[in-house]
């Protein structure tokens, strides 16, 4: 789910409920256990971006699903690179934000983003992801690079340029 900006969310319901850890900013407040941890997280809000593209954060990393990657990514008028990812997966969230990084840098001339294999496994399936994170750089439709692991910044970033021409 994309996100919009944040929230304090309390992963212990009946903690954030008490009184005593509202959250308000009165550090001289204790939740039960005395520790001082009133159990607060602070999490992303869903969004979109201005092309009506839901995103992954504030910038321009895109959601692609299986029922919008046949329109916003085989269909790009432009180079588009896509990590394949799921939330359980450490090295995913290691590249994560060389994924928002290079959305942020790369401008309106790609398309950055990235696919929830665990909610979207039809489309992995057909390009044959079996480890994550898997990154493809498509363009026109197809595949013209193809990343397994972990990957440098600056690579994706080549592949990228190198499918705009």
């Amino acid at each position: 789910m994309p996100w919009r900006g944040r929230q304090l969310v309390s992963p212990w319901p009946a903690l954030a409920d008490r009184p005593d850890c509202r959250g308000d900013g009165d550090d001289s407040k204790q939740n039960p256990s005395g520790n001082g941890f009133c159990g607060w997280l602070l999490v992303a809000v869903p969004a979109t971006n201005e092309e009506g593209f839901t995103t992954m954060s504030g910038n321009n990393v895109h959601e692609f699903n299986d029922g919008n990657f046949e329109e916003s990514v085989l269909k790009s008028d432009k180079p588009v690179l896509v990590d394949f990812w799921a939330p359980w997966c450490g090295p995913c969230k290691m590249i994560a934000p060389t994924i928002e990084e290079l959305a942020g840098e790369m401008g309106q001339d790609y398309s950055v983003g990235k696919m929830n294999i665990d909610d979207s496994p039809t489309v992995p399936a057909k390009y044959g992801v079996s480890a994550i994170p898997t990154l493809m750089v498509f363009k026109g439709g197809e595949v013209v690079q193809r990343f397994t692991g972990v990957t440098g910044k600056a690579e994706l970033k080549k592949a990228l340029e190198g499918a705009a021409v």
